[in-house]
């Protein structure tokens, strides 16, 4: 589904990426762990076309993209087939529910009505049916947060990317942002989740990638981790890591 080949990218003279190497096949859940400044939500925005590399190429979908003189054009088709839900929601204000998760459709040229008709599907499957008229204002953290990912899936992309996507949530409304993405898994749905939630990084990953200083250290299954030898990645779990040995 989607392959990255010595992606880099610098902030002036930080490299925040440092030839990221990685693949992702259809259908599978990757969690992105790691220290904040890693490099993990840069990748995502790489991948998304948010933000330029500095080199490096990506296949998606059997086509090659050099990243670094890849232009608007196709930048807007990989958004198309590669949607993101970010972790400040990044919903428009003055734009109801419905109206945020239908916007990208109208943009893509889908009649009003059809529009309207997928967007209320959409909403009632994330458990809003009732907030269709609400604007963001009038909206819990987590409501807003699964009208950004009813938005993220009214184009049907083949991939969903998540910039931690409960962290800027109250505790006990975590489980309702999950649980949207566990249905998700379910559906067989490629995700690649950066995450400071190690238990579900654990629970719905297929692979869990820890980044660190701008490059992966382990790419491994959940149940690998506790037999990891990785000096970083033991001292980053710390106690989770007993706790996982324990579970299993």
């Amino acid at each position: 589904m989607i392959s990255l080949r010595n992606v880099q990218k610098n902030f002036d003279d930080l490299e925040v990426l440092k030839g990221i190497d990685l693949h992702v096949k259809k259908g599978e859940i990757i969690s992105i762990i790691g220290s904040s400044g890693s490099g993990k939500s840069t990748l995502l925005r790489v991948i998304n076309g948010l933000e330029d590399a500095k080199n490096g190429e990506m296949t998606f979908n059997n086509q090659i993209y050099n990243l670094q003189t890849i232009n608007e054009k196709d930048k807007r088709q990989i958004r198309k087939r590669i949607a993101m839900v970010f972790q400040n929601y990044n919903l428009f204000k003055h734009k109801t529910a419905l109206e945020n998760v239908i916007e990208g459709l109208l943009v893509d040229g889908v009649k009003k009505q059809e529009a309207i008709t997928i967007g209320v599907d959409l909403l009632k499957r994330v458990g809003l049916s009732d907030k269709l008229n609400s604007y963001p204002s009038q909206l819990s953290g987590g409501q807003q947060q699964r009208v950004g990912i009813a938005r993220a899936m009214a184009l049907k992309p083949d991939v969903i990317l998540f910039d931690e996507p409960t962290s800027a949530l109250d505790p006990e409304l975590v489980s309702e942002v999950q649980q949207v993405i566990r249905q998700l898994a379910q559906d067989s749905m490629t995700l690649m989740i950066v995450t400071h939630d190690m238990d579900f990084a654990y629970e719905i990953s297929d692979k869990m990638i820890f980044m660190r200083n701008g490059v992966i250290e382990v790419n491994l299954q959940p149940a690998e981790i506790k037999s990891s030898k990785n000096e970083y990645l033991r001292n980053f779990l710390g106690d989770k890591l007993k706790a996982y040995s324990e579970e299993s």
